[in-house]
């Protein structure tokens, strides 16, 4: 019994040393990717990386946040800190990341590919930079993501299809950057979706059926872009839609009657600088909280309805149209939209 006993101490203590050195490895393997991280940082005139030396813990270096039972990172952000560099691929040896916030800064280079080895990574923010390059196909290895914005950045290529099976992305923003392309089919199986905004690229051809199939949608912005043909009509049956913005491409086609009841949350519709023909919906007085309304620039025609139901709208573009019959009551949605 005591040569049992004997044994069982030394394999305890075996197997605690052996969790200890681990342990130190781990955190010497991170300490180490956070100096790769600030050795390419090549300008920093606010001094937000003057912490990250030996005095310190890396887990109270600026930025750094990490998870209390491993004293692994968790979180790093640097966001407008007014940076300067490239992120260094060491940034992968960051295995238990879950937040990676590094936008308003002046970032360039590409995106790593190691970024992913990130499993447990949830946000990805570098918007406002200047980062090149493709959108890695390898970013559905993430596959805890639930935000990604690369808003502003100077991205090139198509949107992977691979990011289809991110089946916990809720915001998708890649605006103001030089993609191309179409819009992947397998977005559709993005069922948790909820914001998803490519304005201002390049991006063209016919929107995507697959788009009407997310139901959780409230804000869509394909804005600024090529696409041509007539908008999905599911689209305008995503009811939780509080945003829908199509201005700025060749759209064509009429707008669907019941409009206005089928997207009921509505705040914002622009719809200008397209082809659309045919007259404007009076069911538009039902969207009550409509604050925008962008029509201008289009081949709409016949009576304006009366918006004096619509008492948040703030912004009316019908401009560059064939409105109205030439007669003098074209006007009348004009006064009695003012009379309230």
């Amino acid at each position: 019994m005591a040569c049992l006993y004997f044994h069982w101490i030394i394999i305890t203590t075996i197997m605690l040393y052996t969790f200890q050195v681990s342990k130190a490895g781990n955190n010497e393997t991170e300490r180490l990717a956070l100096l790769a991280i600030k050795a390419n940082i090549t300008d920093d005139p606010l001094g937000v990386m003057s912490s990250w030396n030996d005095t310190l813990h890396f887990c109270k270096w600026y930025g750094v946040t990490c998870a209390r039972k491993y004293d692994r990172v968790s979180i790093l952000d640097l966001h407008s800190s007014k940076l300067t560099g490239i992120l260094s691929p060491h940034i992968g040896n960051l295995s238990f990341l879950t937040d990676l916030h590094l936008e308003n800064n002046s970032f360039g280079g590409t995106i790593p590919h190691e970024i992913s080895r990130l499993h447990r990574l949830r946000t990805l923010w570098l918007f406002n930079n200047s980062v090149q390059g493709e959108i890695l196909s390898n970013i559905s290895s993430c596959y805890s993501l639930i935000e990604i914005n690369l808003v502003h950045n100077n991205l090139l290529g198509e949107i992977p299809p691979s990011i289809g099976s991110l089946s916990q992305l809720q915001l998708l923003s890649l605006s103001h950057n030089n993609l191309t392309g179409n819009i992947p089919a397998s977005l559709g199986n993005l069922s948790s979706l909820s914001k998803f905004t490519i304005s201002s690229n390049n991006f063209f051809g016919m929107i995507s059926y697959s788009l009407g199939k997310l139901k959780r949608m409230n804000y869509l912005s394909l804005e600024d872009n090529n696409f041509y043909g007539e908008v999905p009509p599911s689209i305008f049956n995503l009811t939780l839609l509080t945003t829908l913005s199509l201005a700025q491409n060749h759209l064509e086609g009429n707008l669907p009657a019941d409009l206005g009841n089928t997207l009921p949350h509505l705040q914002w519709l622009a719809l200008g600088m397209n082809q659309f023909t045919g007259h404007i919906p009076s069911s538009i007085v039902n969207a009550s909280n409509l604050n925008l309304l962008q029509l201008n620039e289009n081949k709409l025609q016949g009576h304006v309805p009366s918006l004096h139901k619509l008492m948040s709208l703030s912004s009316l573009a019908i401009f560059d149209n064939s409105l109205g019959y030439g007669q003098p009551g074209d006007l009348s949605f004009v006064s009695k939209f003012l009379s309230q």
